[in-house]
């Protein structure tokens, strides 16, 4: 009995540590300034790891208030590219 609660208590531990958000990198940058040097960070960073997931904010801005959500909730990373 004690055993499958130490269990529990480590893959509670687990989940909870190992979930992954949904963007690994959320780039944030002025648009007319540095459109072209946000997306060549993009293409950088997936280049890092096939894996990764990369948003640039001018990518999604018909809808504001989701994308405030997204980076609220949803991105390990936020760049903010200064220019």
């Amino acid at each position: 009995s004690l055993g499958i609660v130490v269990l529990c208590v480590v893959w509670n531990l687990m989940q909870r540590f190992s979930d992954r958000k949904q963007f690994q990198y959320f780039i944030c940058h002025h648009k007319a300034a540095a459109a072209a040097q946000a997306r060549l960070l993009k293409i950088k960073l997936q280049g890092l790891d096939s894996s990764s997931t990369v948003f640039i904010d001018s990518d999604n801005l018909q809808h504001l208030d989701t994308l405030f959500d997204i980076v609220r909730t949803n991105v390990e990373n936020l760049v903010v590219y200064l220019t």
